[in-house]
């Protein structure tokens, strides 16, 4: 009883729909959610990477009295800080090497994560929390491949991410000192990146 030219016309008229809609940048595999997706109105959705890349980055480096931008997209552990579009050169970056602060920073970056960043078949990639992941690749860009600088600088104890603290806490033999590195809430820390351990304390 159904004419024979509707599962035709059905058809042909799904895919104009599909058309339609690829050319808003809406792409949808199953050309049956056409008719419902053209009567929506409001989509609500959590950024989980179900509809980006799951790829963090750093963009931007706050330091007392200065802020960096920094250059790159996604795992790949090149870029280039810059200040107001002017990257920094060789020098410069050498000379913020020497200072103490920075130093320390960027040892942060590089020691306080669990995740690990690897180039597999020419791509790069990284293996745990995105917000760790965007932290090593930022220390990677500083002091080179993470695995290698946490093995001269060995871990001696870790204090896991939690609710109340609010922050995850390394501490690591740095320079020849124990020093504690942290991230994430300062809290009571007033905004200090590193504390050095002496006295065995």
């Amino acid at each position: 009883i159904v004419p024979e030219g509707l599962p035709i016309i059905l058809v042909t008229t799904l895919a104009i729909g599909m058309r339609n809609m690829a050319r808003h940048g809406a792409i949808i595999r199953r050309m049956k959610a056409v008719e419902t997706l053209g009567s929506t109105t409001v989509i609500c959705t959590d950024k989980t990477g179900t509809l980006t890349k799951n790829q963090m980055t750093v963009k931007r480096l706050m330091m007392p009295k200065i802020v960096y931008d920094v250059t790159g997209e996604g795992f790949t552990p090149e870029g280039k800080l810059s200040i107001g579009g002017k990257e920094l050169d060789d020098d410069e970056m050498g000379a913020m090497q020497q200072n103490l602060g920075f130093r320390l920073a960027a040892a942060t970056l590089s020691l306080c994560h669990n995740s690990q960043i690897a180039l597999t078949d020419g791509q790069w990639s990284a293996i745990g929390d995105p917000t760790d992941s965007a932290c090593a690749v930022l220390g990677y860009k500083f002091n080179g491949n993470v695995a290698k600088f946490a093995q001269r600088h060995q871990r001696i104890h870790e204090f896991f991410f939690d609710t109340d603290r609010k922050r995850m806490s390394v501490i690591h033999d740095y320079e020849g000192e124990n020093w504690v590195f942290s991230k994430g809430g300062a809290g009571g820390y007033k905004n200090h990146v590193s504390w050095k351990i002496t006295d065995g304390e």
